[in-house]
């Protein structure tokens, strides 16, 4: 007796299915169950399939055909719009491993598998080779309206401002008046129309370049790299989210990849196989998200057309980097004009002058840096893309096969996922940090932005005391006090230091009290700023406060601003910033 081979040729099998179907149209009446599957073998045999021979002389054929029931497999592919996806290739497999079929989906993402054996009722298959070509239909994340271009300015001259305002004497509210009227009104450039979010990765950068060496050797590396490559990574991904059509999903992928690099403090090169493939199934998810179509043969090809996306993104790095260096030249013939030397002590027209100066020589740092820097920025995503490709990932499902009419039709429904923005800590943030980032709620995480956006943009940190508790600090400083002096036992454990503002005590009765007059301002440089920016955790959080907290800088949100409390054991830290 004569059965079929696998794995079974579906063209062979419809080619008999079409044969015996004729065969029972003209003589109804005249065939067996036994002609019946004898005609359907010799059909599938001379159309291509392959048989064999069995011994069945044990079995009567009524036996043989009721032990091996044939069943069908319906399979379907559809996207995560529900939209089918046409002309793809299917394989399915024994449970075991073995290729049992394979084949194409029709245009509607559907494939119908006829007469499969009874042992292969359950089995596992997945879907590869989609025709259509991936298409992006998200916008790029950066496509700035009129109000965008003018935050770009107010952010660029709040930041001219931060750096000069600490050579005042004067309150606050005077000093700003006064840089504001020597200033004047900022031109408009046309550059800064694509670049709303770069200017702010370049800000990180020029508190690098303005660090002198030792400065820089104390930054930490993250994922073997060096803070300052690391800096760069963010900007050019930043540029690159400014890509028309492309830059949204390219940012999101890029961004997915560091998220779980991040989190399993590898790269991808050092992960688990299972690992990697987590992150790649993850990533095809996002660029669902972002658009249709063949999301892993997009990942295929990223290596070779990165080239050209990092060439595209440094010219908007430069563009950014001329906005910014158009305003800071502006900010010193300003300075150096007639007006800020009628309102202006030349101490003070010096002091500014030299600081904006500096501004200058980092920008320009930032300018001999980009072609190499972009180089190694290049390497490096390309070897983390590619290490997340170089295994044969699929989405495997397990199915199940049915009788004619049962019904059951196995799907596949492509998932989309988006990629991390807020809920995913900044680069900058320091590893304790990272590690318990998972574990808070999402209000946590967005007091989290919000008090990193109000450091990035004030200028002071003031504190309102004592004469007798100024002078302590003063004294901590020159090394002439002890901890007890600035932290007298039983008092306090933390300072308070608002933001941006001078400090009220909740108590109003407190801040008309006499002898707490004096104001100290300190100054919101390059160091302390980033200090701040990588190192402040919540003052509350939900259950218990990590023990690697206790040494970090804190933020509560007051009912005018926010408060920056600096503990105890922080201070021997936060007292070499104050100038």
């Amino acid at each position: 007796m004569k059965r079929v081979r696998l794995p079974i040729n579906q063209n062979a099998a419809l080619s008999a299915d079409a044969a015996l179907e004729r065969n029972t149209y003209s003589n109804p009446n005249g065939a067996t169950t036994q002609s019946r599957r004898d005609a359907w073998i010799n059909a599938y045999a001379a159309a291509g399939g392959e048989v064999e021979e069995v011994d069945g002389k044990s079995t009567s054929v009524g036996q043989l055909v009721k032990s091996c029931p044939i069943n069908n497999i319906e399979l379907r592919y559809l996207r995560a719009d529900g939209a089918p996806v046409a002309n793809a290739q299917y394989v399915v497999r024994s449970l075991q491993g073995d290729i049992l079929y394979k084949g194409s989906l029709d245009a509607n993402g559907y494939a119908l598998i006829r007469n499969v054996p009874y042992e292969h009722t359950s089995f596992v298959y997945y879907f590869h080779k989609d025709s259509q070509p991936y298409t992006v239909t998200r916008g790029p994340s950066a496509r700035p309206d009129e109000q965008e271009t003018q935050d770009i300015l107010d952010s660029i001259l709040d930041w001219i401002w931060g750096t000069l305002q600490g050579d005042f004497n004067e309150n606050q509210s005077t000093s700003q008046i006064v840089v504001n009227t020597v200033l004047g009104l900022i031109p408009l450039v046309d550059q800064a129309l694509d670049v709303r979010d770069i200017i702010a990765g370049i800000k990180h950068l020029v508190s690098f370049y303005q660090e002198d060496e030792s400065q820089q050797r104390k930054h930490a590396d993250v994922l073997g790299l060096s803070h300052e490559l690391w800096l760069w990574i963010n900007v050019f991904i930043i540029a690159i989210g400014c890509i028309p059509e492309l830059g949204s999903a390219i940012k999101g992928v890029l961004k997915l990849i560091i998220n779980r690099m991040q989190k399993a403090g590898k790269k991808i090169a050092m992960l688990e196989p299972h690992q990697v493939r987590e992150i790649w199934e993850a990533v095809v998810k996002v660029l669902n998200d972002y658009g249709f179509g063949n999301a892993n043969k997009w990942l295929m090809d990223f290596s070779g057309k990165l080239d050209g996306w990092m060439a595209e993104a440094t010219e908007k790095i430069r563009h950014a980097l001329d906005a910014t260096k158009s305003m800071v030249t502006f900010a010193q013939n300003r300075f150096n004009g007639w007006l800020a030397d009628a309102l202006l002590s030349e101490a003070q027209r010096t002091s500014i002058l030299t600081r904006l100066q500096k501004f200058q020589d980092a920008l320009s740092k930032i300018y001999s840096r980009l072609e190499k820097m972009k180089a190694e920025v290049n390497a490096w995503i390309r070897e983390q893309v590619s290490n997340l490709i170089s295994g044969s990932h699929k989405f495997e499902k397990k199915g199940t096969a049915t009788s004619a009419g049962g019904g059951h039709v196995n799907t596949r429904v492509q998932e989309k996922a988006p990629a991390p923005d807020l809920h995913n800590p900044p680069l900058h943030a320091n590893n304790s940090i990272k590690k318990y980032w998972d574990q808070w709620p999402e209000a946590v995480h967005r007091r989290y932005m919000e008090a990193q956006k109000a450091v990035e943009h004030s200028a002071t940190l003031v504190r309102k005391m004592s004469a007798a508790e100024l002078a302590a600090i003063q004294g901590s400083k020159k090394g002439s006090t002890t901890l007890q002096d600035v932290f007298p036992p039983g008092k306090e454990g933390n300072k308070a230091f608002a933001l941006g503002r001078v400090y009220e005590f909740k108590k109003g009765e407190r801040n008309l009290q006499e002898g707490y007059e004096e104001i100290l301002n300190v100054r919101l440089d390059g160091g302390l700023r980033e200090y701040l920016l990588q190192n402040m955790v919540p003052d509350r959080l939900p259950g218990k406060m990590p023990a690697e907290f206790k040494d970090l800088p804190r933020f509560k949100l007051e009912q005018d601003g926010f408060t920056i409390l600096i503990p105890k054991t922080a201070w021997s830290v936060f007292v070499k910033y104050i100038h």
